[in-house]
């Protein structure tokens, strides 16, 4: 409930998984408060056509599937708060050359 950045990988936030669900939504609502603000979200997923990150103002642009997990994530998190990684694992922490690096990780953990 204290997370300020969530991470999906490899999770699809299926709609049947009503707990989890509710559980980022709870954190969402509590965000409403003055002293709380909304966690950001990002999803690694595999997407041959997509295979670097994207932002919120890019994904306002694609034609996403109702049933997703990226059109799911911004129905929690809002919209401005989601981005995705389409190269899938390991590519998210693998370089040019294949070799896992701080950089990429920091990248994955680290929302600016």
């Amino acid at each position: 409930m204290q997370a300020d950045h969530i991470i999906f990988m490899g999770y699809s936030l299926p709609p049947d998984d009503v707990a989890y669900r509710a559980f980022f939504s709870a954190r969402c609502q509590r965000a409403r408060k003055p002293d709380e603000f909304v966690p950001r979200c990002s999803i690694v997923g595999w997407d041959q056509g997509h295979l670097d990150w994207y932002g919120p103002a890019v994904l306002d642009s694609w034609s996403l599937p109702k049933d997703g997990v990226i059109q799911a994530a911004r129905d929690i998190f809002g919209k401005q708060n989601v981005r995705f990684y389409g190269g899938g694992a390991p590519n998210i922490f693998l370089d040019d050359a294949g070799n896992a690096t701080q950089d990429k990780l920091k990248q994955l953990l680290e929302w600016s």
